[in-house]
């Protein structure tokens, strides 16, 4: 399942979020990993990153795996159950 979400702090300064369902990741702690592609402009392409989320409450989108790492211990990590 795919959905799309535009916001942005100031008019005319908008991000368009495409998430993907299909790649979420979950920690015993709590912690949720999901792909998400960030279109911050019309006129450039989607990028890719990694969004992490503790519950219900965004923490940050990383743009690697390393990045990912310092926030979530990567070993605990398995894909979401539905």
């Amino acid at each position: 399942m795919t959905r799309c979400r535009t916001w942005g702090s100031r008019p005319g300064h908008r991000a368009r979020v495409r998430v993907n369902r299909v790649d979420v990741m979950v920690s015993p702690e709590g912690h949720r990993t999901e792909q998400v592609l960030v279109q911050r402009s019309l006129s450039r392409p989607p990028k890719p990153y990694l969004r992490v989320r503790l519950a219900s409450y965004f923490i940050q989108d990383c743009s690697t795996v390393a990045e990912v790492a310092q926030l979530v211990d990567l070993a605990t990590l398995v894909p979401e159950q539905k």
